[in-house]
């Protein structure tokens, strides 16, 4: 299903009119923040350091499309008899809005989908339990976005993922909010 997704999208900005256009600008893009998984029970939220990588093309001033990998970090949770180990990471494919402040400043949106594969490791008494599950999920987000050179911007976002699939028949609903700072380059 991703493979079609992304084939989908790159035929059709292999086609685009609008991304031969002298305001398409490819980018790549990297950045580091804190993710929180909360599995909707009440409970503490738990963080974990996260990083992205990726790339897109800004068709025009309030439009962009974007290719990137999350690692949304490990969780980890113990006591004297039980220990737990969440990993997730995720391949996304989304849309960038964005709306311009003034030169230098803007402020966007993006809405992704994620095919997302989520690792879960729990110990307890010498026994060892690994599960995983794997899922496309949508995830939306909000940012703001600062020029700091001619080619180089720095953004920093928020953004939620709804993973809602079954984990070993926990039947787990995930959401994980990804708190980060992300350097952008054009050429």
């Amino acid at each position: 299903m991703l493979k079609k997704i992304i084939a989908g999208v790159a035929i059709a900005t292999t086609f685009s009119p609008a991304l031969h256009a002298s305001e398409a600008k490819f980018y790549v893009l990297g950045g580091a923040g804190l993710s929180y998984f909360d599995d909707n029970s009440g409970g503490d939220k738990e963080g974990a350091t996260s990083f992205t990588l990726g790339g897109g093309v800004k068709v025009n001033e309030n439009l962009a499309f974007e290719v990137n990998y999350h690692n949304f970090g490990d969780v980890k949770d113990s006591d004297p008899t039980t220990s737990t180990k969440l990993t997730s990471t995720a391949l996304a494919i989304g849309m960038v809005g964005t709306l311009p402040m003034n030169e230098r400043a803007s402020i966007y949106a993006r809405a992704d989908i994620m095919a997302i594969d989520i690792d879960l490791k729990a110990s307890a008494s010498g026994t060892t339990v690994k599960a995983s599950s794997n899922g496309y999920s949508p995830s939306i987000g909000i940012g703001f976005d600062y020029k700091i050179a001619d080619t180089v911007n720095l953004r920093a976002q928020v953004q939620r993922t709804f993973y809602d699939e079954d984990i070993v028949g926990l039947d787990l609903e995930v959401d994980i909010d990804n708190y980060s700072a992300i350097v952008t380059k054009s050429f």
